[in-house]
């Protein structure tokens, strides 16, 4: 796997950036601190730009909070280690 890691003070784009630079992460914090405008996709085939980060995102589509995930009974949680039976 390839990491690479920006120190949180660098500067890292120019003053006056123009284009459009797609950012893809799983980090909120990041991209609330990062980006202008905020492309989701609803899950119905629509594609909703919001203003601002995630935060702004979620306060603009109270909607698309997405709700917590329920176990089938009988299994184990996603980060629990399974181990193989010894033979």
């Amino acid at each position: 796997m390839f990491r690479f890691t920006i120190p949180p003070d660098a500067e890292i784009l120019p003053e006056n950036p123009t284009g459009t630079l797609l950012m893809v992460s799983h980090d909120r914090a990041f991209l609330n601190n990062i980006v202008t405008s905020t492309i989701a996709l609803d899950g119905s085939g629509r594609v909703l730009e919001t203003v601002g980060g995630y935060d702004d995102w979620l306060k603009q589509n109270e909607a698309a909070k997405p709700e917590p995930r329920q176990r089938k009974p009988g299994t184990n949680p996603a980060n629990e280690i399974q181990t193989a039976p010894e033979s």
